[in-house]
């Protein structure tokens, strides 16, 4: 592994793991998507996933247009939330980060370059 790996997998598991609790929220939330629909998925393990493919997955079960509309509303919603938090997360840490930087001592030159 190395600190890119790293880094990727903590940036990945932060924006899933918002995603999670948006969807959660918006689910519970919602008194358009009946429990039976909601029941059908494994909201354990939530991820991103495009509007397209979760109209085509819908479109397969017993639901009313209504519904639908109401599910992508609430993915599109839990994404970008989750985008914007993870970002503004991500942001901060890079900002914390700079500013430990700049405590670092000065580089020291060398007796042999003088």
């Amino acid at each position: 592994w190395t600190r890119y790996d790293f880094q990727e997998a903590v940036a990945g598991a932060l924006l899933v793991g918002i995603l999670s609790s948006a969807v959660l929220r918006n689910v519970a939330a919602s008194e358009l998507l009946p429990l039976e629909l909601v029941q059908q998925f494994d909201l354990n393990n939530v991820n991103f996933v495009s509007n397209d493919r979760l109209r085509s997955v819908l479109a397969r079960m017993n639901t009313t247009d209504v519904q639908v509309e109401e599910a992508v509303r609430m993915n599109s919603e839990s994404r970008l939330r989750a985008l914007k938090i993870g970002f503004l997360v991500m942001g901060c840490l890079a900002l914390v980060m700079i500013g430990s930087a700049g405590r670092l001592p000065k580089r020291l030159k060398s007796k042999a370059c003088s």
